[in-house]
């Protein structure tokens, strides 16, 4: 490989980095690039991260947090690290590819353009984005390139040691090990000693890899989160992919994503009866890998993320550039003699037909629907898909109708480029007909409300179908964020969100009402709420321009920080640097609170800590030495700003007690004593916005 190709492998990956931080990606906590206050956000990289460090599934696939840790380790921060490990690793893959390329005689020009189309394809275009949730696969294309390079050079043991470390980095590399014993080692007579001596020799990969694994989830202590993982999770995973239509459609979306892109070059080169013998083990070894993988992907894997089904292109991704630089040298301009005769005019006119009408079908299947289900605020998918199916269709539609060609047509580019023009019609071909049924009349009651009040509404819709509620609401160009406000990420990503609320209140539509998050106690912070119905969903208005409510039975720790009394708006509590293991708690008892009947908590403070702070709310319900509840949130969960005030929550809704004599406690739990500072500890017995 010569500078140059090193170069060209580094700006393609540059032009990676800069699509992923423009758009919204985990990178940059899911907002477009200018919406928050840096390219990266550190806060929603440390929890994606955490979740790949202390999920069984995920631990037991090391290397990337290895390297992200040791970064950490010489003083990166832990955005920096993450960020600087995977597009390393990207880069890596990319210089990798194209030597691979070369070693299979591929052109220096082809090469470049294989790697192009890797890192534009699908599932490494969105690899960091939420959906496709790549974090270990970098590294494991590294591997598996260099591995298959010296499978090239006939190096058995050094591929078999870059296998390793690609099991190591992914353990799902295994599905590619029958096709490359069969395709590239296995030879007559297939029960010899010679083949015998190679599947030892290609196979003590997976041997040291169950050792490894062994070691390592005994060391980690990883035996119960594995083996739940498996008897919990693992073998639901096809009951998941197709128990919701929308996660089967986007399942199917997925696989079709995979395929397309390879299959549309693969046919390409049938038609133009490439000759090229030194492919065909590479194409079969991929046919064949795919029915296994895909096999596999469905049963036992979230079959959503496009990357998992995609694993065995790497067999011919060396030579997709080489197929696309053929396709371009024919210089077969499709339907060029459309205007040449009536016959031809109306041959033209009825692929042309059907040619629009599939496109326009697809645009109505890429825009209405298919939503991905676990990505939202993003447009990005819909467009690829759309893009991809339709090209692609076009393409395959090119080269199977033959015709003749005559040698000087006038206007011969003229009947294919309208057959293109539909692509760019129908393109953003985007109505929210899904949302209709379920929002319609909630989007009247916000438009009479921004009527009424002269002020626009940013709705937020709690839903377990937030794809259908954003693909509604953002057709009608109304501001929006849909989520599962169940889970972390979403409350993140309306927490990030906070700024757009200054000149917006905010309509808040219940389709589905969130129990481990207290999401209407953190909407109360935004302002007063009053009750609305939006339709057939029930809901809340923020007005953000108006002082929060204040309810009975709110407590807070006085400004002194020598006792606590009831909130009464003028009392705010002044920060304070806690640094040992326990905050002052405000602590009583239900007589001393003037409640005879105790059914929910809601409690809050504003903190300032790092990300890797173990700081946490915990609120204690006791009777008598003994303890009904114990309660904690980690402060972490709700850290946006690292180096700003931050707030956490904590409710919970519980049956009745009713022994007066029953105690009550709210404080900070701080058990690694880290530098935390903190104010405004405050809490609610029976708060309306948890009763109901």
């Amino acid at each position: 490989m010569k500078l140059i190709h090193w170069i060209y492998c580094v700006l393609i990956s540059v032009g990676h980095f800069a699509y992923t931080v423009f758009f919204p990606s985990i990178l940059n906590g899911e907002r477009y690039i200018g919406q928050g206050q840096s390219i990266l956000e550190p806060s929603y990289i440390h929890a994606f991260f955490l979740s790949r460090v202390k999920f069984g599934e995920f631990a037991r696939r090391p290397i990337t947090t290895w390297l992200i840790q040791f970064f950490e380790s010489v003083g990166l921060s832990l955005d920096m690290a993450f960020t600087l490990v995977l597009y390393i690793g990207l880069t890596l893959a990319f210089v990798l590819l194209f030597k691979l390329a070369l070693e299979l005689k591929q052109t220096a020009r082809a090469a470049t353009l294989s790697v192009v189309l890797f890192a534009s394809s699908f599932w490494v275009l969105h690899a960091f984005f939420a959906e496709i949730y790549a974090y270990d696969e970098p590294w494991q294309y590294v591997f598996l390139f260099a591995s298959l390079i010296f499978l090239v050079r006939k190096n058995t043991l050094i591929f078999s040691i870059w296998f390793f470390l690609a099991l190591i980095a992914r353990e799902s590399s295994i599905l590619l090990l029958p096709s490359i014993f069969l395709f590239f080692i296995l030879e007559e007579p297939i029960f010899s000693k010679r083949n015998m001596a190679q599947l030892l020799k290609v196979g003590w990969p997976v041997l040291a890899y169950g050792l490894f694994l062994y070691f390592l989830i005994d060391n980690l202590g990883l035996e119960e989160k594995s083996s739940s993982y498996m008897r919990d999770v693992r073998f639901n995973h096809l009951l998941y992919s197709f128990e919701q239509a929308d996660i089967g459609i986007d399942t199917l979306t997925s696989f079709i994503m995979s395929i397309a892109m390879p299959v549309s070059l693969l046919f390409a080169r049938h038609k133009m009866k490439v000759n090229a013998k030194l492919d065909q083990p590479w194409i079969y070894a991929f046919l064949f890998g795919f029915g296994i993988n895909a096999f596999i992907t469905f049963a036992f894997t979230m079959g959503r993320e496009t990357r998992i089904f995609a694993q065995p292109v790497v067999f011919v991704l060396p030579f997709l550039g080489g197929y696309m630089l053929s396709l371009f040298k024919t210089r077969r301009i499709p339907f060029q003699n459309a205007f040449v005769s009536l016959t031809a005019l109306l041959k033209w006119a009825g692929i042309a037909s059907l040619v629009w009408s599939t496109t326009f079908a697809i645009s109505l299947f890429a825009y209405e629907l298919y939503w991905p289900t676990d990505t939202k605020f993003f447009t990005g998918f819909q467009h690829y898909v759309y893009l991809q199916l339709a090209l692609s269709f076009i393409l395959i539609a090119s080269l199977t109708l033959k015709e003749n060609h005559s040698v000087s047509i006038k206007y011969k580019y003229v009947p294919f480029a309208l057959l293109l023009l539909p692509v760019f019609l129908f393109f953003g071909n985007q109505h929210g007909y899904r949302g209709v049924s379920a929002f319609d009349s909630a989007l009247v009651e916000v438009e009479k409300i921004d009527s009424a009040n002269n002020r626009v509404h940013y709705v937020v819709t709690s839903t377990t179908m937030p794809n259908v509620a954003e693909n509604y609401f953002h057709s009608s160009d109304v501001p929006n964020i849909a989520g599962d406000f169940n889970f972390q990420l979403p409350v993140k990503q309306f927490l990030y969100r906070t700024d757009q609320f200054v000149d917006q209140n905010i309509a808040y539509i219940e389709e589905h009402r969130p129990v481990h998050f207290p999401f209407r106690y953190i909407l109360s912070g935004y302002g007063r709420l009053t009750s609305h119905q939006f339709g057939m969903h029930k809901g809340l208005i923020v007005h953000t321009d108006q002082a929060a409510s204040i309810e009975d039975n709110t407590y807070v720790i006085n400004q002194e920080w020598d006792g606590f009394s009831e909130k009464s708006g003028t009392n705010i509590m002044s920060e304070r640097k806690v640094s040992d293991e326990y905050s002052l708690a405000i602590k009583g008892s239900m007589q001393d609170f003037g409640i005879d009947s105790l059914i929910s908590f809601a409690a809050k403070v504003d903190f300032k800590a790092s990300m890797g702070s173990k700081a946490a709310i915990v609120v204690t319900i006791s009777k008598e030495d003994e303890n009904l509840y114990w309660e904690h949130e980690f402060l972490n969960l709700y850290l946006i700003r690292p180096s700003d005030w931050n707030t956490a929550y904590k409710a919970r809704k519980f049956p009745a007690i009713v022994d007066t004599n029953t105690e009550i406690a709210f404080y900070v739990w701080n058990p690694d004593k880290d530098d935390l500072v903190l104010k405004n500890l405050e809490i609610t017995l029976n708060s309306e916005l948890v009763l109901d």
